[in-house]
């Protein structure tokens, strides 16, 4: 005869090991990249709400200035020595900008993210809420047959008929393998000065992530295809307003770096529209 206590047994293992698989895919790290800055450092409790918060720094920042989260954060302090060489930059109020610098910095502290999903968020920003990036990570996630998707900020978010493939490189999440895959090959792009087709270093992260996404349809890794762009971003993109996000403070180059709480006109707020 069968042994039914056997049998139960066995039932409720997989249903609990169900329920600690699906609390493990809504797990979510927090990668703050960046020069350390006052208003990432001050937003760092509100970050620690969602999960573990990884700050990945520079050798020449001031480590004081993590005093009183040492024991709460982990920390990821870049050399610039162990940087590979790239010669492609951008040029702003601050002088030329490596591009690989920010893909370096990001990636080595994704390594470190313990979360099924990663928000990278930039050091001299702030967003204290980020529930509309979780719900839709999760949502994306959790939708049967959904094909992968990577999450961005509106922040200089192009239509395609003005620069195809430039989504926002202020707020990027997605699940942790697949962005520290995409960054990872961002590195190696601007080693390769690859980047050297792209006038903006948000295309050589796009390009870099997709390059890593595997396309079930056609069997093989994708490829920002020109012809295709709008098709591919609507796809495996899709964009959170920070208009949704409350309390937020972002900041660029081309507005001198200055702590903004309004969003401005001409990104592309809505994936289906771009």
């Amino acid at each position: 005869m069968p042994n039914c206590g056997d049998k139960t047994w066995r039932l409720e293992f997989f249903k609990d090991l169900q329920k600690r698989f699906f609390a493990l895919e809504r797990t979510v790290s927090i990668v703050i990249q960046g020069p350390l800055h006052k208003r990432s450092i001050d937003t760092i409790p509100e970050y620690l709400k969602y999960g573990d918060v990884i700050v990945s720094c520079w050798e020449d920042d001031d480590m004081s200035l993590l005093y009183g989260y040492k024991d709460r954060i982990k920390v990821v302090i870049n050399k610039y020595s162990e940087v590979p060489r790239s010669r492609l930059r951008s040029f702003g109020r601050h002088g030329p900008s490596p591009w690989i610098y920010q893909n370096y910095s990001t990636y080595h502290g994704i390594k470190e993210a313990t979360g099924f999903f990663v928000i990278k968020v930039r050091s001299d920003e702030s967003y204290p809420d980020l529930n509309a990036f979780i719900e839709k990570l999760f949502y994306w996630n959790e939708l049967p047959d959904s094909p992968t998707k990577i999450i961005t900020s509106d922040i200089y978010f192009r239509f395609d008929k003005e620069e195809p493939f430039h989504p926002s490189d202020h707020i990027i999440a997605g699940k942790r393998r697949n962005l520290k895959d995409g960054f990872r090959r961002a590195v190696f792009n601007c080693r390769a000065e690859i980047n050297k087709k792209y006038a903006f270093p948000e295309r050589l992260i796009c390009a870099s992530i997709l390059e890593i996404l595997w396309d079930f349809d056609n069997k093989t890794y994708l490829k920002p295809d020109p012809n295709k762009s709008k098709e591919i971003m609507q796809k495996y993109f899709d964009i959170v307003s920070i208009s949704k996000l409350k309390n937020f403070t972002w900041s660029s180059s081309y507005r001198k770096y200055e702590g903004l709480k309004q969003r401005e006109g001409g990104w592309c707020a809505n994936i289906n529209l771009l």
